[in-house]
């Protein structure tokens, strides 16, 4: 499945809360989610714009292994995401680590999710770095892909964000970057 994406910086969440009430999407799911980031012995996926990381979801309640793979648009954050689920994250850090992967850096953050048709936007507090919307769509195809991207950008433009004003990097970049 390829995950489509744009990201914002923002100020007020609760502003962006009453105006996605107002569009008529629905109160979803909030919730705490821990992300630890690994990087491979065999290659750097900083350089290749890929990702490894175990997502802890409230403290166990959901936890997934996913490997994100390398952009596919310069629109947008779009990219082939693979997840599973796991039941141990210490398990499964440990036979990372036992394969040589390295354990990068741990990303907190508290999301907030709404959702219409196929969009889900999630209002973001990350740990050091502030507060953030991603607006999500899964999608089938490449070939297709400006299409789900017109619909991303369509939704940001609702809630008062300008393309032009998208965030490309990750939090785990932005973590890095800033540390």
């Amino acid at each position: 499945m390829i995950e489509l994406e744009a990201k914002f910086k923002v100020t007020d969440l609760a502003e962006i809360e009453r105006q996605l009430i107002q569009l008529k999407f629905l109160k979803g799911k909030t919730y705490a989610q821990n992300d630890v980031y690994f990087n491979s012995s065999l290659r750097d996926f900083g350089e290749t714009d890929e990702a490894l990381r175990i997502r802890t979801v409230n403290q166990g309640e959901k936890i997934e292994l996913t490997y994100k793979g390398k952009k596919l648009s310069s629109e947008s954050k779009s990219r082939e995401e693979i997840s599973v689920g796991i039941e141990s994250s210490d398990k499964m850090e440990k036979i990372l680590l036992n394969l040589g992967f390295k354990r990068v850096l741990a990303v907190e953050k508290y999301r907030s999710t709404f959702v219409s048709e196929h969009l889900e936007v999630a209002l973001d507090r990350v740990t050091g770095l502030g507060t953030f919307v991603e607006i999500e769509l899964e999608w089938k195809s490449e070939e297709s892909l400006k299409e789900g991207e017109r619909k991303l950008f369509e939704t940001a433009e609702q809630l008062g964000l300008r393309k032009s004003d998208q965030i490309r990097t990750s939090y785990l970049e932005m973590l890095l970057e800033k540390s």
